[in-house]
């Protein structure tokens, strides 16, 4: 590994309410699901408006999750900062498929959804903080939602969570 040189900010905005900062190539890229059991239909995720939108549908009359996973199109050098930092902005349930949680994680892999190196999530409305404070190079940066499926009810609409802001902090 090289060595790191320079001045960081104590604040780097990746996306606020629909502005992408400081990427080369911004957008995201809906990479499945983590999840063993295929309880989901309708899966996906996108940026519309100021929100990265996560959303789908259980299946069936089970009680398993399906976690929709995205990731930035690039990778991202995470020296220098402590925190990486998303806002869970809201959530638009179907009946019968809850929104779980929102969660985040960085990997080495540009599509690796079973490994990562460290992660986090956040049940309610907030923000959400993943400590990046022992890692230092570019990493992938991974992030969705979880949803379930309500035992022995029939599903029937489709969910919705939302992340708003995406950044790295020093504090």
């Amino acid at each position: 590994m090289g060595t790191f040189e320079g001045w960081v900010s104590d604040t780097l905005l990746l996306f606020s309410n629909g502005t992408w900062s400081n990427l080369s190539s911004t957008g995201i890229s809906y990479v499945g699901t983590r999840d063993e059991y295929s309880v989901g239909s309708n899966e996906n995720a996108y940026v519309d408006g100021g929100n990265f939108v996560f959303t789908g549908k259980a299946t069936g009359l089970d009680s398993w999750s399906f976690q929709i996973t995205a990731r930035l199109n690039q990778s991202f050098n995470l020296t220098g900062y402590n925190y990486l930092k998303f806002y869970y902005s809201g959530k638009n349930e179907g009946k019968n498929t809850p929104v779980y949680n929102t969660f985040i994680y960085v990997s080495s892999g540009s599509n690796d959804l079973k490994s990562y190196v460290s992660g986090t999530e956040l049940r309610n409305i907030g923000t959400g903080v993943l400590n990046i404070s022992s890692l230092s190079g570019y990493y992938w940066i991974y992030f969705g939602a979880t949803m379930n499926s309500t035992y022995r009810l029939t599903p029937t609409g489709q969910s919705y969570a939302y992340i708003s802001q995406l950044y790295l902090s020093k504090n």
